[in-house]
């Protein structure tokens, strides 16, 4: 009996000392991250409803908005143009909501969140949500030390097996830790 004594205090222990670190991973997750000359922006803020909630505005609509980040060849034209139609049919400010059970937070400016609550409706497109997160991009080259973040959120865009995505690159200081209240139009 003592032994399962034992074992149940160190089973508890761990849980009071677990259970806080893990209650916390994804606590106060808020973003906003606006270019100088707004183009794409987004606007993440956890509510008090148990969801994290991310607007994405495409200022100058959504036909200028970033549908590709990486190396393109010329075996890519047609594929890109063919994205390119499919996501220029979406809104131009669209909001959309995860489970912060989904998201977990790694510091001030670093999230993820995958799998999500809903699909939403925009411009007669129906847009499944599959993630969305953050990464820190830091450089050291001939321009000096700098670090950028970038915003990333993917989904399937009606019944299209591909996922599609937004991910805008900011430097530095046009990102920030908190939420923006602003309308930005």
């Amino acid at each position: 009996m003592k032994f399962y004594g034992d074992v149940m205090n160190y089973f508890l222990t761990f849980l009071l000392f677990i259970f806080p670190i893990l209650t916390q991973a994804a606590s106060g997750i808020e973003l906003t991250c606006i270019t100088d000359f707004p183009t794409t922006s987004f606007i993440v803020k956890q509510a008090d409803d148990g969801f994290l909630y991310a607007r994405v505005i495409q200022h100058n609509s959504s036909k200028y908005m970033p549908i590709f980040n990486g190396i393109v060849t010329p075996n890519d034209i047609s594929y890109l143009a063919t994205k390119a139609e499919r996501m220029q049919k979406m809104a131009d400010d669209m909001t959309f909501r995860w489970s912060i059970k989904s998201c977990k937070k790694h510091d001030d400016m670093r999230f993820e969140c995958f799998g999500a609550s809903d699909s939403k409706e925009y411009n007669g497109l129906k847009i499944t949500l599959f993630s969305l997160h953050t990464a820190r991009i830091q450089h050291d080259n001939i321009a000096g030390k700098y670090e950028e973040y970038a915003v990333s959120m993917s989904f399937r865009i009606g019944e299209n097996k591909q996922f599609d995505n937004i991910e805008m690159v900011y430097p530095s200081e046009a990102c920030t830790p908190k939420a923006s209240n602003k309308i930005l139009k």
